[in-house]
């Protein structure tokens, strides 16, 4: 299930503007007495704000800002030169509709040349688009409910002729103006000074002005791109958006610069490629491919004249305002193209002979040209990792080989079997002749692609989801799209590939049907906004280009005899990403590890400019205030995280025994020690010595502490909760919550009815189980209750008569609301968590493994239509365990009432196996997905996933 996202046809837009992006919060005009006569005389509330916050429809509102000066009324901002730095003016009414009202920016003056507004710099205003589908990623990363929202994203150019400006407030909702201020490669350091006003149409007085004062360093932004960020423009979505041409194969459409007819298409890759490169992007066209014709058995001629005629500025930099051609350029070759099916197939004999003579004819092509060095070739698309998408890599590879062109080929594969990461039967990889190693994020194993780097092979990677990377979804935290560069330097990727950079679903003005992953456009369609021949930029754009600045910062710092610092930066804001951030197998992840506050960029955006040039004065200790800020900022206690993995009971010489999982991660810069410690064990508890703990910097140290115990106790909802603390001399104690959930399983002579009716269940004393937790997601406490509960309640009781285990759920929903789910054979899996329709999951270990894996767990799922889905070990894609056929004769009968929905099932104690009843204890969960919020949540409340034995609940079964 992906994020479907869509924009309104009559937009009822924000206005997001970007000007010079810098450092920390908002500030808000009209509050704490700035700017009361504009508040007060059309109610209306304005505010400043970096173009690295996020800003949503309501809320926001801040009281400082690290950019604007309440004192002098001037927004303060520093850049390099050749730089191009953003902020957002964000304006609200709580008495619409007011204005319309124009927003405008004076020529900046200072040392030199003048910043003339209309050359250097661009206003636009956002509009939101709603994104009505989540992948489960979502509230793991953002710790927010995955429910239908508005996000601000497309930026329309202010004079475009409709959605720009000027602004009309018609609803309470924020209006965003995003303002871009470029400062030019021939512009002086020093000061430069300006003005925004914001005004009523028709009038003079502007109802807020404020002064924006620039400062330029010594330090320039060269102009050359250090990395190929190469973005994948497939125009069948432009063409069809803009010209209304029918979908058909790429490949088979041809662009002829000089057809008449075919000038209004060109116009619009034209400007496209433009949008991509003037962010720093490396945008390569996927079609308009050159026709061809064999003229013997192993040679062919190509009509390159009106390909070259279309690319060439392109490559050579001429179609761009800077002069900078692309870096990187693709041979014009693709699955489809030459077509295998006209050869007799794609293992034809005839077809790589064919195959084999085109890219030779490519190859002696672009060396007459000068473009071989930015040549490779990217054939097969990314594709389930299976033994069919290797097998395609390694024939097109062979025949490459064959070719003896030197043409690199690029492989969206990992360069080695993902088994030892957990993957369940990941397939082998034996591949050859690989000039490029491109996989997802996900599949992105740094030792593995380290070595192939040794080989003096390339090594890209595309973006996928949390934790492995940033997202370039919508709904991504502001941070995501900044952060791609940095995973880049901080992983040593000579470049980093989007598939979908121009693609945009069904129709950019519908929700999108498309599947996980696969809506990373960048762009949306300018037609909507009167913009015949160009489409428009998006937020997520303008924060891209915020990273690759930050890129190009670090490479200057290397250059500059700073490769350490560089090093140290990196380190600290992506402490790890791609499979570094798997835990005990691919799917068991830590939460992201790069900070989400734009603030933590901003500080090492100060650090590395002050590491190009002398801007702060030394302190008494000879180092300098930014240095202190920084070393505060990475030592500091709240980047030590510690987690309780699981509470479980076992039986150890017929008494009990509890064993808590905990965890410490410490990703400050120095070593941490301390010894896990239960201050307060809940009664008749006694903890066995614990050992002390050594964690080096960016590492993570699991633990097991033991208890003895008299007997299990717990409260009616089947859980008994206490503290562990993880103590350390120089940081104090850190305090984790952890829970032992028990309920009993009570022998009853006269077991309920299955027929979904629950009133018949008796409550005996702790054979229930409820206070189910978000396994995935945060949600605070309020003061005084419990933190991480989930929006409605679920209850589970069990009982057993000897031959068969009863269980039945009862899943509040808000009143008149039904559960979501469709009419399928099907329980959608996201990863390792089910996803999209509600579900109730039932997992049972009749063998109470203690530390074992998913397939130790029969797993039961059950949606509210009554379909249920059984299965012995966990289905998740990929697959991290066995999973094998299990078909107990389950009776199930499930029940909808206007505020629950409710489940009733026997389950023959036989299908766990013949000595179940041997075991007094069972390693027991209940989980709810509620597919609505996105919320899924489980009874031992376990954190990341359920599919873990040492994470489950416990069950006694008792017998007479």
């Amino acid at each position: 299930m992906a994020s479907g996202v869509r924009v309104p046809r009559t937009s009822p837009a924000l206005s997001p503007v970007a000007l010079p992006i810098i450092t920390a919060a908002a500030l808000l005009i009209g509050a704490g007495g700035c700017l009361d006569p504009f508040k007060a005389s059309s109610k209306l509330t304005a505010w400043i704000v970096e173009g690295s916050r996020q800003v949503g429809p309501t809320g926001g509102r801040a009281l400082h800002s690290e950019i604007y000066t309440a004192a002098d009324k001037t927004v303060r901002i520093i850049a390099a030169v050749n730089e191009t730095v953003a902020f957002q003016l964000v304006i609200s009414t709580d008495q619409p509709p007011a204005g319309p009202f124009n927003i405008s920016v004076s020529d900046l003056t200072g040392p030199g040349i003048s910043i003339g507004a209309r050359d250097w710099v661009s206003i636009y205003r956002a509009h939101y688009v709603p994104i009505e589908k989540f992948r489960s990623w979502y509230p793991q990363h953002t710790g927010r409910e995955a429910s239908p929202t508005l996000f601000a994203d497309p930026l329309v150019p202010w004079h475009a002729p409709r959605g720009g400006g000027p602004i009309t407030l018609e609803t309470t909702r924020n209006e965003i103006v995003w303002i871009d201020i470029q400062v030019p490669p021939t512009a002086a350091p020093g000061e430069y000074d300006g003005r925004l006003e914001l005004t009523p149409v028709g009038e003079t007085n502007p109802k807020f002005a404020c002064g924006i004062r620039l400062r330029v360093l010594p330090v320039a932004i060269p102009s050359e791109r250090s990395l190929p960020f190469i973005c994948r423009v497939d125009p069948s979505d432009l063409f069809r958006a803009h010209l209304r041409w029918r979908r058909r194969d790429i490949e088979s459409v041809r662009l002829l610069p000089d057809e008449p007819s075919h000038q209004a298409a060109v116009r619009l890759i034209n400007n496209t490629m433009r949008l991509f490169q003037s962010h720093r992007l490396n945008p390569v066209l996927w079609g308009s491919f050159p026709k061809f014709r064999p003229t013997g058995s192993r040679e062919v001629s190509v009509e390159w004249e009106p390909y070259d005629r279309l690319v060439e500025g392109w490559i050579t930099g001429d179609a761009f305002d800077d002069r900078v051609g692309l870096a990187r350029w693709p041979i014009p070759v693709s699955a489809r193209y030459p077509a295998p099916d006209r050869q007799g197939g794609f293992d034809s004999p005839a077809y790589a002979r064919l195959l084999s003579a085109y890219l030779t004819e490519c190859r002696d092509h672009y060396a007459q040209r000068g473009w071989l060095e930015k040549s490779f070739v990217r054939m097969q698309p990314p594709a389930e990792l299976s033994i069919e998408t290797i097998a395609r890599v390694k024939r097109l590879g062979g025949i490459l080989r064959q070719s003896e062109t030197g043409l690199s080929l690029v492989a969206h594969l990992p360069p080695r079997s993902l088994r030892g990461l957990g993957w369940h039967n990941a397939p082998q990889m034996d591949l050859s002749g690989i000039g490029v190693w491109a996989p997802p994020a996900m599949w992105s194993e740094p030792q593995a692609l380290a070595r192939e780097r040794s080989l003096d092979r390339r090594t890209w990677f595309m973006p996928d989801e949390p934790p492995y990377s940033g997202s370039l979804a919508v709904e991504a935290p502001a941070t995501d799209a900044r952060v791609l560069p940095w995973h880049a330097y901080r992983y040593h990727a000579d470049a980093v590939w989007v598939e979908h950079a121009a693609r945009f679903g069904r129709s950019p003005m519908e929700p999108d049907k498309l599947g996980g992953g696969e809506h990373d456009a960048l762009i949306y369609p300018g037609t909507e906004f009167g913009l015949i021949d160009t489409p428009v930029g998006s937020i997520r754009l303008k924060r891209l280009r915020r990273g690759l600045y930050d890129y190009e910062l670090l490479r200057l710092l290397e250059r500059h005899g700073r490769s350490f610092l560089a090093a140290e930066i990196t380190g600290q804001i992506v402490r790890f990403a791609q499979t570094d951030a798997a835990l005990n197998h691919l799917l068991d992840t830590v939460e992201s590890g790069w900070a989400s506050d734009p603030s933590v960029f901003e500080l090492a955006r100060e650090l590395m400019l002050q590491g190009l040039a002398s801007l702060f004065e030394p302190d008494g200790s000879g180092g300098s205030a930014i240095d202190r800020r920084w070393a505060s900022l990475m030592n500091r206690a709240d980047r030590i995280h510690t987690l309780g993995d699981g509470v479980r009971l076992a039986l150890e010489d017929n008494k009990f025994v509890v064993r808590a999982y905990v965890s410490v991660s410490n990703n400050t810069t120095n070593p941490l020690a301390g010894r896990w410690q239960s201050a307060e064990p809940p009664v008749g508890w006694k903890q066995r010595p614990a050992a002390q703990l050594t964690v080096v910097p960016g590492a993570r140290v699991l633990d097991a502490l033991v208890f003895d115990i008299a007997a299990p106790a717990s409260n009616p909802d089947g859980v008994s909760s206490f503290q562990l603390n993880f103590e350390t001399e120089r940081h104090g104690a850190f305090v984790t919550s952890a829970r032992l959930a028990v309920a009993v399983c009570p022998q009853v002579e006269d077991p309920p009815t299955i027929d979904g009716d629950l009133s018949d269940w008796i409550r005996v004393s702790n054979n229930a189980a409820a206070d189910f937790r978000l396994c995935r997601g945060r949600r605070p406490a309020p003061l005084g209750g419990r933190e991480n509960v989930p929006s409605a309640a679920t209850l589970a009781m069990f009982c057993h008569d000897g031959r068969f285990l009863y269980v039945a759920v009862r899943c509040e929903l808000p009143e008149g609301e039904r559960p979501l789910w469709q009419a399928d054979n099907e329980v959608p899996v996201d990863g390792i968590v089910p996803w999209g329709q509600d579900v109730v999951e039932i997992l049972i270990n009749p063998d109470n493994v203690l530390e074992g894996s998913s397939s130790d767990i029969y797993a039961l799922q059950i949606k509210p239509s009554g379909l249920i889905i059984t299965s012995h070990g966990c289905r998740t894609d990929p697959h991290i365990g066995r999973t094998r056929a299990w078909r107990p004769e389950v009776e199930l009968r499930v029940k909808t009432e206007v505020d629950a929905w409710t489940l009733e099932l026997r389950l023959p104690l036989s299908a766990l196996g013949r000595r179940v009843l041997d075991n007094r204890i069972w390693g027991f969960n209940v989980t709810r997905l509620d597919a609505r919020r996105g919320e899924y949540s489980s009874w031992s409340a376990a954190r990341r996933h359920c599919y873990s034995p040492q994470s489950m609940g416990n069950l006694i079964l008792l017998r007479p």
